[in-house]
């Protein structure tokens, strides 16, 4: 069974065989009925999104001025409304009431369920999962292309970045060569406002805090680190500038137990905090296998012309 709704229906009314039956249907969708009265009508409890509302119009549970209050003090309430006999849908949306129904459990019951799920699809929540299940998408492409084989190493690494410009905003790509760092790849806006690419395009770092940047991924894990261009090479920190969050972060590529590559990333002017990032790192260490297999076909092959990483730092 999935999780309760965190949003309750709130029923007014003083239809209580309605109310029961309502409540049953309702219970089978994960979702809390509970009565109240017209004051606390549209009011979420702690920790529980706006709830969806019903305000039953007959035998004076409730009026169209109290309809209008409803929506004026609780402007994020969803309202199905219940009219009497009397009073046709017209001025009960002109009120604000979101959905118009007659006394029936069913209906209602099916009214409120579909608002329930119209909420959770337009939510924050629902909007992270859609662009968690985007990245692993473009995961799943790239490993599909890594199983088939035959895949250039500069396709890898546009693909690479392809994944990693779902989870960030900017982010620069180093081949690991046996004195320095060379960026082979980059996508966000430096510091001054140009394209990354071409900050970044020919940079070549090679001052000690190189070798301390690539000793602090030489345990292969991802490493999080508050931005300080003391402890950046100089000429990489000069074009990124500081993201305006100050954080950052380090996956390492690795072909075995070597180093191969490292991918810097931040979220440059964005106030978005790093999180989710389990697409990169998926991405990285399959790339990294990939890598290391396509030198070993190289290596292996009568015809071989070195090292397919190579390719990167054209």
């Amino acid at each position: 069974e999935g999780a309760w709704r965190s949003a309750a229906f709130q029923m007014v009314t003083k239809d209580v065989e309605l109310a029961r039956q309502v409540g049953a249907r309702l219970a089978a969708e994960r979702v809390r009925c509970v009565r109240v009265v017209l004051a606390d009508a549209g009011a979420a409890g702690p920790d529980e999104d706006p709830p969806v509302v019903l305000l039953d119009l007959r035998a004076q549970a409730a009026t169209l001025a109290d309809l209008r209050n409803v929506r004026r003090l609780r402007p994020r309430a969803l309202v199905l409304a219940l009219p009497p006999p009397e009073l046709g849908p017209a001025p009960l949306y002109a009120a604000g009431a979101t959905a118009v129904v007659g006394p029936d459990a069913e209906l209602v019951s099916a009214c409120a369920a579909s608002l329930y799920a119209a909420l959770r699809d337009t939510s924050a929540e629902a909007a992270i999962e859609r662009g968690i299940s985007e990245g692993f998408g473009k995961v799943r492409g790239l490993l599909t292309e890594l199983r088939a084989g035959g895949v250039r190493s500069t396709t890898l690494s546009l693909n690479l970045m392809a994944v990693v410009s779902e989870s960030v905003e900017r982010s620069v790509l180093f081949l690991a060569r046996k004195a320095d760092l060379k960026a082979t790849g980059a996508f966000g806006r430096a510091g001054d406002g140009r394209p990354l690419a071409e900050a970044t395009r020919d940079l070549v770092l090679a001052d000690p805090r190189t070798r301390a940047l690539v000793d602090s991924v030489a345990d292969g894990r991802t490493r999080r680190l508050e931005y300080d261009e003391e402890e950046l090479p100089a000429p990489l920190a000069a074009i990124l500038g500081p993201p305006r969050t100050g954080e950052a972060v380090l996956f390492p590529v690795l072909g075995g137990q070597e180093l191969l590559a490292l991918l810097y990333a931040d979220n440059g002017a964005s106030a978005r905090a790093l999180s989710r990032l389990e697409s990169i790192e998926i991405a990285t260490a399959q790339v990294g296998l990939a890598f290391e297999n396509q030198l070993l076909r190289r290596q292996l092959g009568p015809r071989a012309a070195g090292s397919g990483l190579q390719e990167l730092a054209r």
